[in-house]
């Protein structure tokens, strides 16, 4: 009987482990899934709020007009974390799978999981800007930006721009058109609204600091690169001012 016993373990063990596992990548998009929905009423009531004509109230609407545009900064990064969180749990499970076999766990087979794990479907680089504002007629020599997110570090770049030029340059780039409208807007409701079938959307955009202006960032890592080198060459910044590129996020140094 316990030889028999032993047998069924052994034969239905990996079946159990693939079940498992499968239950906790659901758990998590279940998880984000509610995050996501609670997000997305917040944003409704928001928007019902500001268009409420019965609320008249200046100070009350410009505290609230900022709201949207945050929670929807909140969802991307929402969806950013949950892809990570499933790569990262990935990746752990096919390291407990090299580990649980001793003598096997040999660096080169380390390094070719997490190579296949990086390739794998959702991956997504970052980017990182290296600035010369000497040569943008600034004092503040060379500065790096390489934020986690690409996101980030686009909102980081053109805040920088602001923080050392001044408002004016806002209202230069909100002339400048990109892939989904104008580069940033005062007016993101109006600008960045679309109609995703039967329902009012609007393309992810995030705050310029205290400027009043938010930034389009509804794009992926190539067109925000792209976008990054159109600023340059609108505001007439000399050649070699700004580098940007993309580059790998090292998923596994989380040490």
């Amino acid at each position: 009987m316990t030889v028999l016993f032993g047998v069924y373990a052994l034969n239905y063990a990996p079946s159990i482990k693939k079940v498992k596992k499968t239950l906790t990548i659901a758990l998590l998009h279940y998880n984000f899934l509610t995050m996501k929905q609670k997000l997305h009423q917040l944003s409704q009531k928001a928007m019902s709020l500001i268009k409420n004509p019965a609320l008249n109230d200046p100070s009350t609407i410009a505290r609230l007009a900022p709201v949207p545009a945050k929670l929807q900064q909140m969802l991307s990064q929402l969806q950013q974390i949950e892809d990570e969180s499933i790569r990262i749990h990935e990746l752990l499970d096919r390291f407990s799978q090299v580990t649980h076999h001793p003598g096997t766990a040999d660096t080169t087979s380390v390094v070719a999981l997490a190579s296949n794990l990086s390739n794998g479907r959702g991956h997504r680089k970052k980017i990182r800007i290296v600035i010369d504002w000497t040569m943008f007629g600034a004092p503040d020599g060379i500065e790096t930006i390489c934020e986690h997110m690409a996101s980030d570090s686009l909102v980081r770049f053109v805040t920088r721009l602001y923080q050392i030029k001044g408002i004016e340059l806002l209202e230069r780039l909100s002339k400048l058109r990109v892939n989904r409208g104008f580069f940033v807007s005062k007016n993101p409701t109006k600008d960045y609204r679309y109609w995703n079938g039967s329902a009012e959307a609007k393309y992810q955009n995030q705050p310029i600091a205290d400027s009043g202006f938010v930034v389009l960032t509804q794009s992926d890592t190539n067109q925000k690169i792209g976008d990054i080198k159109k600023v340059c060459q609108f505001l007439g910044m000399p050649v070699g001012t700004v580098k940007v590129e993309e580059v790998d996020k090292n998923d596994w140094h989380y040490a």
